[in-house]
């Protein structure tokens, strides 16, 4: 394309845009920013952005040049942005490139240039703008003309200087700068186009920063001794012309290499005896910069101090024993050391010694304190004087705490959750009288989660399992602190068993209700019923598949019925195969091959007396329904068979899982015996529930041979009615004579 107009060169610091235009839609244009209208400080990195009204504002590229493709009619905002090694960043941005020449006014002006000279800020120079190029589209016409003058040196947002209206306006200049002169040219039917044009200006309002209000901190000629610091502040530089001074840049080369510092004020160091140079570069609000003479200055060989071995704290009641490693100058010879202690800016003791060393060489002296009782900040000064009185000093700062040695004592390492944690503290050599407070903080990473006071703690209830750590601080009278902490580790509560209800219908003889387990067992023993007394058809309940997470129930009505069977609620108890011991109660679970003769299972748990033991057939071997029978269990062991209905032959082997449970009315798990039970309703009560509990339970005796099941009903947080139910296979008789029940109950859950 055809540029519409170019810049002329000039000093400014600022890169322009070439060309300003646009282009036809789909049109692609090359922008760049053009080097030798630049004059950068440093290196410079560019990047491209573009703003529209229909898309944005969007990014388009880096580097000094950038292809754009205008893809829609519209007025476009082209923008450079400039970053320098100097650190100022710079936006220069033109705008309007058109979209569509059938549409958009082309206009264009005239720039002064190449330069325009203002005589001084009082008399304004002028300089008349042209626009009469400009044309529109077709058979439309020029509207107005909008110009708008800006000064670059200005942030965009207070760069507008004054606006203009006509064709060939009447520009002022207020004083030398760069400068954009924009123009907004409109036409009949509303469609804008907008151009700018850089300039500069030159005059008596454009000149340089002062040099002679920088603050020097040596003359030229000078010298120092290594390891002097020197501030250098050009805070007080000004503008020639009134303006402010916007940064300095301080450039130093030593022995050690150069170094630029982007400061108006910087302290610095000089550690390596050589020559020193040292420089400072202005910059004012118009970009114009001015360089400071040089000033060389020599660093000198010095006296070095090092403390060694000072700890940043120590306790109370103790010394300390640093040393000072010392080299001294080459022209110099030691004399003394001398240290001066303080504490909180009160002397507390001065010490010297007298080294033996000639001209130039290197020493170490050590140095014992007193006690040092009071706690506090205290600052530890070293000199070393010369023989000519002249001489190097350092100094070290170091805390004195409180060693008040208390102590977490009697605190758990491990408790389970839902338990608290209770702890003393012992060891404070504080009076009383010196004690303000002893607190106690408990927390979970990082987060508190209780605190107290005084010298023992108890927390609440922990809620969850972690490694909780707690603190004990001890605080004196006058404000000084010490503590201790452990560490308690909260696990979760071994879950060795797990209880529930399933409820459910039995629409066939093949249909199993799953049942998931809340955890997983490793190898769970599972015992489900008795069965609810819903439906009057008698049954049993069976169960399959005990795997780590759950299992199947049935509920197997006898072989001379129909196999379906109306909703019933199944009570079930699972326990980790094993021997437990919960909350002093023992608990044993496990399995035994079982026909239809009596086996003999040994129990190997350790019983206050004869524990109730509650049994149920867990497999399916043979397709007959079954249902378990025991006599008399005792500490060592008990006796169980498998009954099939009176009509039916022998019962298949199966897998019988049974759970042995001491005794307790008023343990975890509520386990007891009721006997006289027969074939009418008898209640069974029992305490300590808020809600109806899980209530297993198997017949302990073989008193009547017909084949019993155990059916209920009317569970509640207090009792439940339950009779043993016999089948009609081979008669209607249903009369049963007395037999005792073993029953437990427990909240439903794990455990």
């Amino acid at each position: 394309m055809t540029a519409v107009g170019q810049a002329s060169a000039s000093a400014t610091d600022e890169p322009w845009i070439y060309p300003q235009g646009g282009s036809d839609v789909g049109e692609t244009t090359t922008y760049r920013a053009v080097p030798e209208w630049a004059s950068p400080s440093g290196d410079s990195s560019y990047s491209w952005q573009v703003y529209t009204e229909s898309g944005g504002l969007q990014d388009i590229g880096e580097g000094p040049s950038v292809d754009y493709t205008f893809e829609t009619e519209e007025t476009y905002d082209l923008r450079l942005w400039r970053s320098r090694d100097d650190g100022d960043d710079v936006v220069h941005f033109i705008t309007t490139a058109r979209g569509d020449d059938s549409v958009l006014p082309k206009p264009y002006f005239d720039v002064p240039g190449p330069m325009v000279t203002a005589t001084n800020r009082d008399s304004d120079a002028e300089y008349t703008l042209d626009a009469s190029p400009a044309t529109a589209i077709g058979d439309r016409s020029i509207e107005s003309y909008q110009w708008r003058l800006r000064a670059r040196w200005k942030s965009v947002t207070d760069s507008l200087v004054e606006t203009y209206t006509g064709e060939q306006p009447t520009v002022e200049f207020p004083k030398g700068g760069a400068y954009l002169i924009e123009l907004t040219v409109t036409d009949d039917d509303g469609n804008e186009a907008v151009r700018t044009r850089p300039c500069h200006v030159t005059g008596e309002g454009d000149v340089p920063p002062n040099t002679d209000d920088i603050s020097w901190p040596v003359q030229q000629g000078d010298a120092i001794l290594a390891g002097t610091e020197l501030t250098f502040d050009a805070s007080g530089a000004s503008d020639s012309d009134g303006g402010p001074v916007e940064t300095c840049q301080w450039t130093f080369f030593t022995p050690d290499g150069s170094d630029n510092v982007l400061e108006k004020s910087v302290t610095k160091r000089f550690t390596t005896p050589g020559e020193v140079h040292a420089q400072a570069t202005l910059t004012d609000d118009e970009r114009q910069k001015a360089e400071s003479d040089q000033v060389s200055f020599t660093v000198e060989p010095a006296t070095w101090l090092d403390i060694n071995d000072l700890p940043e704290t120590v306790d109370s009641g103790t010394s300390i024993n640093p040393s000072v490693s010392i080299s001294v100058n080459e022209n110099k010879t030691l004399d003394i050391v001398i240290w001066s202690l303080e504490r909180d800016g009160e002397n507390v003791e001065i010490d010297s010694g007298y080294p033996d060393a000639s001209q130039g060489e290197d020493v170490t002296r050590s140095y014992t304190s007193p006690t040092l009782e009071q706690p506090g900040q205290y600052t530890l000064d070293v000199t070393a004087q010369h023989s000519d009185s002249s001489g190097q000093s350092t100094a070290q700062q170091f805390v004195v705490e409180l060693t008040a040695d208390i102590a977490v004592t009697e605190a758990p390492d491990t408790v389970t959750v839902g338990d608290t944690i209770a702890a003393s503290s012992d060891g404070s050599n504080l009076s009383d009288a010196d004690i303000e407070s002893i607190e106690w903080m408990l927390e979970l990473d990082g987060t508190t989660v209780d605190t107290g006071t005084g010298a023992s703690f108890e927390s609440a209830p922990v809620e969850s399992a972690g490694s909780y750590d707690l603190t004990v601080r001890v605080r004196s009278t006058d404000g000084s602190t010490a503590e201790d902490a452990t560490t308690v580790e909260v696990t979760e509560p071994e879950r060795v068993g797990e209880s529930g209800v399933a409820t459910f219908d039995q629409p066939g003889p093949d249909n199993w209700t799953a049942v998931t387990f809340e955890n997983s067992f490793t190898d769970p023993v599972v015992v489900p019923g008795p069965a609810q007394y819903n439906g009057g058809n008698p049954t049993t309940v069976r169960g399959r598949n005990v795997t780590s997470d759950g299992f199947e129930l049935q509920i197997d009505e006898w072989a001379y019925l129909d196999d379906w069977h109306t909703e019933e609620s199944v009570p079930w108890l699972a326990v980790e195969n094993g021997t437990h011991t919960i909350d002093g109660q023992t608990v044993e679970a496990g399995t035994a091959e079982v026909g239809s003769d009596f086996t003999n299972v040994s129990l190997s748990g350790e019983y206050s007396n004869t524990p109730v033991v509650i049994t149920a057939c867990m497999s399916r071997s043979g397709s007959q329904p079954v249902t378990t029978r025991q006599r008399p269990p005792s500490q060592d062991g008990f006796d169980v068979r498998l009954q099939t209905e009176e009509a039916a032959g022998s019962a298949s082997t199966e897998t019988v899982h049974y759970i042995a449970v001491d005794p307790d009315q008023s343990g975890p798990l509520v386990a007891w015996r009721q006997g006289q039970v027969t074939d009418d309703w008898s209640t069974i009560s029992y305490d300590g529930f808020d809600s109806p509990p899980v209530v297993v339970a198997s017949q302990q005796t073989f008193n009547g041979p017909n084949t019993a099941t155990l059916r209920y009903r009317n569970r509640s947080a207090g009792s439940i009615d339950m009779f043993v139910e016999e089948e009609q296979s081979k008669d209607d008789e249903t009369g049963h004579i007395e037999e005792v029940v073993g029953w437990v109950a427990l909240a439903p859950g794990t455990f």
